[in-house]
């Protein structure tokens, strides 16, 4: 009778494993009658875990202080418009205008035109004030850099929805559009080593003389209520009540598993093979094994000859990239020729190795270009973002197809 042992990658926990492998059970028995579903929990035992302290971190600065002195507001945001310039835009160029205009004589501008002519001064502004010329300067933001954020937020359809909604009062236009394009310059110049990235205090005064420009005024407004609450909303319910001591205790298990396994992994291994070997696992086995449960199987039969075990399934594993960058713990490139060994001969052919992938996973690799004849590739796709991706695979209903075609 079939017995299938089901390995769980990082931050696989009792908490969290037992309701995933009922999942999976189910899954399996479901399609396939007559088919033994086996748990293997390694992550408590042998996974991340403090082992100094009485299960508190004793090495994070501020365990348990909150982050509440700092301006949480402007960090969440900036952390936000580095990586998206256009998140704060995108709200405000959705909002209904207030009351529309006032009776205006001929030679006065429009909401809209304010907006264009206030953004080409900001641009003229460049080599006409010596201010914000000293100041681009000294961030390394050159000219043509500055053409280009300009050029670019003209063209965009954000920017047309916000002249096309604009009312009299432009301040909260203008509040989004001097941080937008003190951070689309940030954005293009990211990879590059300009100072503005690293230096806070210098952004902020960029930002405020961008806005002195745009507005001809000689103080920056301060918040837009509205504003604030529309772009914050979603970023601040990630960090209500934010610790750095339990974004730690969330965040340990995942990267720490993958730390701990780099380190001694010999440890996790062995917790596999001696539930393989149980009196009470009958052969043939199926190792299921996820994410870096696949790299541990991988590793440990390269490493022995298990005889019960018939069939690996690997599903969104990192094993194939670990081989060839030189990181696979069993197949360590040799110290002074620097070639990769080759899969031992008593490892599985493709007949007996399945490696499931899916392309919006960046966490799973193909592995039939890295062990050519020794494993097939099963693409999927699971119809999810990343990281959601990487933990779909269970409910995917082509990947079962492939694996109970083999069971």
């Amino acid at each position: 009778m079939t017995t299938v042992i089901v390995i769980h990658g990082i931050g696989g926990r009792l908490h969290n494993y037992p309701e995933t492998f009922e999942i999976i059970k189910k899954a399996i028995q479901d399609r396939r009658q007559g088919v033994i579903v086996q748990p293997c929990l390694w992550g408590d035992d042998h996974g991340a875990k403090y082992r100094v302290g009485q299960n508190i971190s004793v090495s994070t600065p501020r365990y348990d202080e909150t982050i509440e002195e700092e301006n949480l507001d402007e960090y969440l945001l900036w952390e936000q418009l580095y990586k998206d310039p256009y998140y704060e835009i995108r709200f405000l160029s959705q909002k209904q205008p207030q009351v529309r205009r006032s009776i205006r004589s001929g030679d006065q501008l429009t909401p809209s035109q304010q907006l264009d002519a206030s953004l080409k001064r900001l641009l003229e502004s460049y080599t006409t004030r010596k201010d914000l010329n000293h100041l681009t300067l000294l961030s390394g933001i050159k000219e043509d850099i500055f053409k280009q954020t300009y050029q670019e937020i003209i063209e965009l359809d954000f920017y047309q929805q916000l002249k096309n909604n604009a009312s009299e009062s432009l301040n909260d236009s203008y509040d989004v559009l001097s941080r937008l394009f003190v951070a689309k310059v940030i954005y293009l110049l990211k990879y590059s080593s300009a100072s503005i990235c690293y230096n806070a205090k210098q952004r902020n005064k960029l930002v405020d003389l961008c806005f002195q420009i745009l507005t001809e005024k000689p103080e920056r407004a301060l918040g837009i209520n509205w504003l604030k609450k529309q772009s914050l909303l979603g970023l601040q319910c990630i960090f209500v009540d934010s610790k750095r001591g339990s974004l730690t205790d969330n965040f340990s298990p995942l990267a720490g598993d993958i730390l701990v396994y780099q380190a001694n992994g010999k440890r996790i291994r062995q917790f596999i093979k001696d539930e393989i070997e149980k009196e009470e696992i009958e052969p043939p086995v199926v190792l299921l094994a996820h994410s870096l449960g696949g790299i541990a199987c991988v590793d440990l039969l390269v490493e022995q000859d298990l005889p019960k075990v018939k069939l690996l399934i690997t599903v969104g594993s990192q094993a194939p990239f670990l081989y060839e960058i030189g990181a696979l713990q069993s197949l360590l490139p040799d110290p002074i020729t620097d070639q990769l060994p080759l899969l031992p001969q008593h490892f599985f052919s493709e007949e007996k190795w399945l490696n499931i992938y899916d392309t919006k996973d960046i966490l799973s690799y193909y592995a039939e270009g890295a062990f050519p004849g020794r494993v097939k590739d099963v693409p999927v796709n699971n119809k999810q973002p990343f990281p959601e991706a990487h933990l779909a695979y269970w409910s995917n209903e082509n990947m079962w197809e492939e694996i109970v075609n083999r069971l």
